[in-house]
C-alpha cells in the first residue's frame, strides 16, 4: 500500500517529528511504500491567491453558477494597471461565460495540481500535526483547502 503522510510542524525534532519517524518506520517495516509531504520543509505556501479560485470554473459547473462568479469582472480587476485592464476588457469582449471559465480553469496553480497528483497516487493518507488552540496548524488547514478542491473532492450542481 502507498501512504502519503502530510507532516505539518515547523520543528522536525519535535514530538510530532518523533511520531512521524515512528509511523514511517512502522510502515516501511511492514512493506508499505511511503511518501512524506513535509509542508514546512517543502516551503508550502499557505496563502490563498487569486488563481486558487480557478478550480471553481470547471466545465461541469452549471452556467448560472458561472455567471454568478462574475468571471469577466474578476479577470479585468486582476489584470493589473489601467492599461492592462483595457487590454483585458478588449480581449474578453464577446466571449461566453463558458469560454471565460475554460480560460480561468487553465490557470489552476501548478503546486495544487502537484499535491493532487500525490494524493491520487496514494492508497492512504495520514496527517501528523500538533493541535494548536483546538485545531490544525494553519498550514495544514490551508493544505487541505488547497488540495481538496472543486471537481477533485466534490462537485457543484444546479441544486447545490
Amino acid at each position: 500500500m502507498r501512504v502519503l503522510t502530510v507532516f505539518a510542524h515547523p520543528d522536525r525534532q519535535s514530538f510530532c517529528g518523533a511520531v512521524l519517524d515512528r509511523f514511517t518506520n512502522g510502515l516501511t517495516e511492514s512493506g508499505h511504500d511511503i511518501e512524506v509531504a513535509d509542508l514546512y520543509a517543502e516551503g508550502f505556501n499557505p496563502v490563498f491567491n487569486t488563481y486558487d479560485g480557478a478550480f471553481f470554473a470547471d466545465e461541469t459547473v452549471p452556467e448560472p453558477v458561472l455567471e454568478g462568479m462574475q468571471l469577466r469582472e474578476r479577470a479585468v480587476r486582476s489584470a493589473g494597471g489601467p492599461i492592462r485592464r483595457v487590454i483585458a476588457r478588449r480581449y474578453l469582449r464577446g466571449r461566453s461565460v463558458r469560454e471565460l471559465a475554460q480560460m480561468v480553469y487553465a490557470r489552476r496553480p501548478k503546486d495544487v495540481l502537484r499535491e493532487q497528483a500525490r494524493v491520487r497516487a496514494a492508497d492512504g493518507l495520514a496527517f501528523i500535526a500538533p493541535v494548536w488552540w483546538f485545531g490544525f496548524p494553519a498550514i495544514l488547514k490551508r493544505w487541505i483547502e488547497h488540495v481538496f478542491t472543486h471537481c477533485f473532492a466534490y462537485r457543484t450542481t444546479a441544486d447545490g
